[in-house]
């Protein structure tokens, strides 16, 4: 592909409009076992770290808070996100390529994969998937917090502006900060048996073959994807918490 335009387009031609929202019954499983648990833990998390009198956290305390909710709740999105990256993956393949698995949805390839497979395979790329949900929690939660506090303090937003411009923030710094993360867990969990080594050596491979560069390879579709579901999430997020329970939840 040439660039985001020209992979969508691409896509649409040879696919139609649903190859581009190929693999998205796994994308719905990775928002219940991850996204939500990860928001959930967050705020908790930031209760528990207060001191008596202390109303806000400090950066690198945000960090912590964000990159251990994310953690945490990651390993619960371990499966599906294998069959996230497996189904979307397959769309890149002939209809009669042999290499293709056809899964008909993502029940259909957690079942398939713990029989074909084994149990284990579920959790094929644990580690760069966890790395990846500290990198970004840490980013986009800690930085959603901390930028609310910067813009409000120097331009006096408010409400949903507010909230706007700090999620913007907080997907840019989160995607920089995970895209290495995300290109090493993509290609761990589609790996063909014996194609790398471990983390470490896809890694070695990539930059050695195809540059240093290549571990940014698809920020920007990343920002496209992450920006809207960050302000949509986090705008609803805060603004049901202070209706039900009197406080922005982030």
């Amino acid at each position: 592909y040439k660039g985001t335009l020209h992979c969508m387009q691409s896509i649409a031609q040879r696919q139609g409009l649903r190859g581009l929202y190929s693999g998205i019954s796994a994308g719905m499983l990775r928002q219940l076992t991850y996204g939500g648990p990860r928001m959930a833990l967050y705020p908790a998390l930031v209760a528990s770290a207060l001191r008596p009198g202390e109303n806000s956290l400090s950066l690198p305390k945000k960090f912590a808070c964000g990159a251990a909710a994310g953690g945490l709740a990651s390993l619960m999105g371990v499966p599906s996100e294998v069959a996230l990256v497996r189904m979307t993956a397959d769309m890149k393949l002939a209809a009669d390529d042999p290499l293709r698995r056809n899964y008909l949805s993502v029940l259909d390839a957690l079942r398939r994969i713990v029989h074909e497979e084994g149990i284990s395979t579920l959790w094929e790329g644990a580690g760069p998937t966890v790395s990846r949900a500290v990198l970004i929690n840490a980013g986009q939660l800690a930085v959603y917090s901390q930028a609310k506090e910067t813009v409000r303090s120097r331009f006096g937003l408010e409400g949903i502006p507010l909230q706007f411009v700090s999620s913007l923030v907080a997907s840019v710094v989160a995607v920089g900060l995970s895209c290495p993360a995300d290109v090493l867990k993509s290609r761990m969990q589609n790996m063909r048996p014996g194609e790398y080594g471990g983390t470490l050596d896809c890694a070695r491979k990539i930059v050695k073959f195809e540059g240093v560069l290549s571990l940014w390879k698809g920020y920007t579709p990343a920002t496209i994807k992450l920006a809207p579901h960050t302000v949509i999430s986090f705008i609803i997020l805060d603004n049901l918490s202070k209706w039900l329970l009197g406080k922005e939840a982030l």
